[in-house]
Formats: C-alpha cells, structure tokens, sequence
C-alpha cells in the first residue's frame, strides 16, 4: 500500500491546494505529484526531504489562511497540543513517516517477491521475457538512483532479443545510470545495428547510458544492478542467451559489481551520456562548427540556415530565459561559425516531414539549447534566407524522410544527431529543459564516428527519403508554397 501517496492524497483534499501549486513549489512537473498520489511513486530518496520540507510548509500556510488549524487537528487525529508555528514541523513529520512506510514496503524483499527469487531460466521465451519486461520494470519501480553494469554487447542483445518487446516505461524521478559494452567491430559490419542502438537509447531517453568497447571484457557475460540483482548468463557462439542465472543475494550482487567495475575504463568509452556543461562550456560545440563536411539529423525545429537578423534576438531570449552569460557567448560563437560553414561548407541535412510540418506550424527551434519559438514572419524570413543559401552554395542538399512509413517514430525519433565526420554528438532534446536523463550523447570511438557516417551516406538511396538540391526545393515551394503560407498564417492567427 502506498502509505505516503494516500497521505499525501488527504492533505490535497483537505487544503483544496491545486497539483500545479504544489509542483511549482516542489519544482517537479505535475505528472509527478499525481504519481505519487495514485501510481505507488515516491520523491527520490535523496530529495525526500527536501520535498515534504516543501510541501509541509505550503500544506501548514494553506491551513492557517483558512483558519482551520483546530480542524486539521480533529481530522487527521492529531491528540498533541500544535500551535501555528509548530503546525509545518508536524506535517513534515507525518509526511516524512508516510514515505518512510511506503518506501521500506517498495524494498521489501517479501511484498516484492524478490525473496528465493534465484533461479535459472533456460527456455528462449522466459530469457526474453526477463530483459524486456521484468528486468525494466524491477528498475523503473525503484525509488532511488540506479547504477547498472552489463558486459555484454548491447546490439547482440538487441538482434535477439527485438526492440518492439522491450516494455515501454516511464520516466521515474531518479537517476538511472548504465554503463554497457558494445562490440565495435560487429557494429561496423552491420549498419542496421546502428539504427537499433538509436532506437534504443530513444526509447528510454531517461537513461544515462555509456558504451563501451568490450574487448577488454572477455566473455564474462554479467549483468549486475548494484543492490537489487545480477544476471549471469551462458552465450553461443552466435551471442545468444542460452542461460539466464539470477541472483537476489545481494552479498554476492554487490561483490560482482566491484569486480566488474575496473572493466569499464575511461580507455574504451565508445559513446557518453554528457551534460550541457561538458558540451557548451569547454568549447566542444563551438570546435565543432570550425570543420566543411556535416551530416545533420534533426528530429525538432531547424535551427539552421537562419537569417543574421535572428542572431540578436536568440541572444536576447538567452538572457531573458535566464540562462547564463556563457550560454549568450556561446550563442554569438556558433551564430559566426555557422555563417561561414554555411557560405561554403557541404552539409547534408536529414529532416522527418512530420516534424518538419510542425516546426512550419509551430515556429519552435532550440539554438545552443535556447528555445526560441519563432513569429509567422520569422519563419517566412527563414524560408526565403534557406532558399537564397542553396542557391549559392550547391553543396547543401536536404533529405527529407517519410517517417509515416517508420513505425513508432514519436518515441523512437526523439534524439536530433550531429556529425561532422570526425565528432558526432547527439541532443536529446525533450530533456533540454528538464529534468531525469542525459543532455547529450558524445560519440567519442572513431571506428563508430566513421560507421555512423557510412549510414547517413548511404540513407539518402534508401526507400522513403526524397532528395532536394536548389532547382528540386525551389520547385517544391512553387508547388506547395500557398499551402505553406495557410500553414505559416494560422500560426500567426494564433499568436
């Protein structure tokens, strides 16, 4: 029984305090304050109390607004003398009890069933089963930060075991970390894997993974959730599961982890889940930029090709936003390397059509992580600048890619990629402005840069995906360019 969350639950509807309230005052969206009330969520452990601090004294204040501290009293069956001043420290006091009770429940190894939950599973449908449905959720239903090692290379994993089975999971309020391996060389021969690999780290946006190079690892074969569980597993030589040993003894789990742990060397980080920090302040991005050759995967707006009078406004909605000084400097610094690059460079940009009606619909691009959402002339300023360019630079070419033909792309799109052919970084950015999961991915293993290369070479051949150089897109706006405007001034109308 969720103690805390019906708790929680009576404080709301006796206060009559509105969910939107409580998450401005706890800085949680929402969405977060509703699971905990009804879906068995707790605050991170480490922020608990931080958040029933919170939540007491906004309960307390309300209370005493309405003058029904004597009724507070009765209800919640309060027999202790409280005064006004005392009246925040008691609800935080039951607050903190409430979370205490649900939390040792949700770690109960007997209401968790993970008690004697050792066994060996060797038929195909139950291994399967494991990693995709129960694995996930044991994770996802942990109410604290999640470090996680596995040994075995993730895309085998996923040739065997399919994305589409992996259980959907939502996002929970702490951090789960996972370091992984990945074999390099297999990747290289099979470009799909690639794609999948994509897929998957999209589909759980929220996880901070790391893959590494697992040529130091051998065939070791561990799994291993630091506190909770470890799997051992038997791999045929085609690296498929053919035993699945599970281990709940948490002595023997947590040994693992520290005898794994050295394997994960700094030496053979392929990919990294980065922060906007190591990205936007150490000059990455701006480095970035200085090259002539660009693959560009964007999955959110189009943040590129913009008219010069956009570069004072972006700087603007930087500050006015909030951000910091470094991130307006960065903004100038990537407004000059681009004009040069786009004056001369060969950019190859891959664009969803979806999300590319959206950005005409919705004017929304994120520069250097500054959202920005664009006015109906802005976004006619854009076109005309975009068009203009091509012409003069013949090396820029637009793939569009017919993703009603992809399946599930909402969720498996997500993550805008970046290349310049010798740095690859990737922006997750539904999490730009949020909390819970990576900022950005860095591809750091050049046999993997120059793999992912070859795909983009290679997708502008593939079905689905329609190629556009000047004469093509100057035609393509002579055909549909009334529908574009209708599209543009409904998107003035309702600004």
């Amino acid at each position: 029984m969720n103690t805390y969350g019906a708790f929680l639950k009576k404080l709301i509807h006796f206060t009559n305090i509105k969910l939107s309230t409580l998450a401005d005052v706890v800085d949680y969206d929402t969405s977060y304050i509703s699971k905990w009330c009804n879906k068995d969520k707790l605050p991170a452990a480490k922020a608990s109390s931080a958040v029933n601090k919170s939540l007491a004294d906004t309960f307390a204040a309300e209370i005493l607004s309405q003058n029904e501290l004597q009724v507070f009293l009765n209800k919640f069956k309060i027999e202790e003398p409280v005064t006004d001043a005392l009246l925040p420290d008691v609800i935080y006091r039951m607050l903190s009890a409430a979370y205490k009770d649900s939390y040792d429940s949700a770690h109960d190894p007997v209401r968790t069933g993970m008690a004697g939950a050792d066994r060996v599973l060797i038929w195909q449908p139950d291994i399967a089963n494991f990693f995709t449905q129960e694995l996930p959720r044991l994770i996802t239903d942990r109410h604290s930060d999640t470090q996680i090692l596995c040994t075995m290379d993730t895309a085998a994993l996923l040739r065997e075991l399919h994305l589409e089975s992996f259980s959907a999971a939502e996002a929970p309020q702490f951090e789960v970390q996972v370091r992984i391996g990945l074999n390099i060389d297999s990747v290289k021969k099979y470009p799909q894997d690639i794609w999948q690999l994509y897929y998957f780290i999209n589909k759980y946006n929220f996880v901070n993974f790391d893959f590494y190079s697992n040529e130091s690892m051998g065939r070791t074969n561990l799994l291993v959730v630091r506190d909770l569980i470890a799997v051992l597993c038997s791999v045929d030589e085609n690296e498929r599961i053919t035993v699945a040993s599970i281990i709940t003894d948490l002595s023997i789990v947590n040994a693992l982890y520290q005898k794994i742990l050295p394997l994960f060397s700094s030496n053979y980080l392929a990919v990294h889940s980065a922060d906007a920090g190591e990205i936007l302040y150490n000059g990455y991005r701006t480095e970035f930029y200085a090259h002539s050759s660009f693959q560009m995967f964007v999955t959110k707006g189009f943040e590129f090709l913009l008219p010069p009078s956009m570069n004072e406004k972006l700087k603007n909605a930087a500050k006015e936003q909030g951000f910091d000084e470094r991130t307006e400097k960065v903004v100038q610094q990537i407004s000059i390397a681009l004009h040069e690059l786009f004056e001369n460079g060969q950019i190859d940009f891959f664009l969803l059509k979806s999300r590319l009606i959206s950005y005409i619909s919705d004017g929304t691009i994120y520069y250097a992580d500054v959202p920005y959402k664009m006015s109906a002339d802005e976004i006619r300023e854009h076109m005309d600048h975009v068009l203009g360019l091509v012409e003069k630079n013949p090396n820029i070419h637009f793939h569009i890619i017919d993703d009603d033909y992809l399946q599930d792309s909402d969720h498996l799109l997500r993550m805008s990629i970046y290349s310049n052919r010798r740095k690859i970084f990737l922006k997750n950015i539904e999490k730009i402005s949020s909390s819970g999961g990576p900022k950005f991915y860095t591809i750091m293993n050049d046999q993997l840069i120059t793999a992912v290369a070859d795909v983009f070479d290679a997708l502008p051949e593939s079905e689905h995906v329609y190629n556009y150089d000047y004469e093509k897109l100057k035609q393509f706006i002579a055909r549909y360019g009334n529908m574009i405007e209708r599209m543009i001034s409904m998107n003035h109308r309702q600004d």
